[in-house]
This record gives structure tokens, C-alpha cells and sequence, in this order.
């Protein structure tokens, strides 16, 4: 009875653990895995489940491009500490991060969107995010 119930213990205990970052998805062939952190999202939107949404942008000249941000952009949950990874196809892409479309802030700094570029095989770690808002 004492060994079941110190196995009983150790499992609670055990499932009680989460890990600091978010597990990272397999990183498929011909696919890139961009991640990092918005560690200021708790505070920004309290008690909501906050998304980072990958944003595809289409570049013309220098920074000068457009984008077209939908409900069919991949997005992923944050974890507590703030953390989000991705899976995607070579190319450039913006980050958003908001409870929803309708009210996330796109990623930047000094007023400039953060533009991400990557190939394929390659692993970005995009920091810790600031937002443009």
C-alpha cells in the first residue's frame, strides 16, 4: 500500500513538471523552424490564450513589400513563458501575436516590421520580440 501510493505521489509530481520552452515541431525536409519569445505577452493580454501567427510577405523593392494577413496563416499557441516555434516553407515571413486577427500587434522595432527570412534546413531563433503598437 505504501509503494502504491508513493507511485501515486511521484506521478502527480511528475505531471505537475512542464518544461521551460515549447517543444519544437519535427523539422520537415525542405522546411525551416523559426522560433522565439514574447516574454511581455501576459502582461499585454492577462488571462488569454495569446497566438503567434506566421505572416507570409511578399517583398517587391529594399523592405518595400505587402502581406496579407488571414485566418489561414499558421498560428500557435504561446506557451507560459512566452515561447512559440514553427514549421515553415522557405521564404519571408512577419510575425503577429494577439488573442486573435482582429487584435494582435505585428512584431518590430523603431517602427519597423521584423522581417524574417528563411531556407530550407535552417533554424531561426528570432529572440525575444518587441511589438510595433
Amino acid at each position: 500500500m505504501n509503494r502504491l501510493f508513493a507511485i501515486g505521489f511521484l506521478l502527480l509530481l511528475l505531471a505537475g513538471c512542464t518544461a521551460s520552452q515549447q517543444a519544437q515541431p519535427t523539422l520537415m525536409p525542405g522546411q525551416a523552424l523559426i522560433s522565439g519569445q514574447l516574454p511581455s505577452a501576459s502582461s499585454i493580454w492577462p488571462d488569454e490564450t495569446v497566438y503567434a501567427f506566421l505572416v507570409r510577405f511578399f517583398r517587391s523593392e529594399g523592405r518595400e513589400g505587402a502581406y496579407l494577413f488571414t485566418s489561414q496563416d499558421p498560428s500557435v499557441p504561446l506557451d507560459q513563458n512566452g515561447y512559440f516555434s514553427f514549421s515553415a516553407a522557405p521564404g519571408e515571413y512577419l510575425l503577429a501575436f494577439g488573442p486573435e486577427i482582429g487584435r494582435s500587434f505585428f512584431a518590430g522595432e523603431n517602427g519597423q516590421l521584423l522581417i524574417l527570412t528563411v531556407a530550407a534546413g535552417e533554424t531561426l531563433d528570432a529572440g525575444n520580440i518587441h511589438l510595433l503598437r
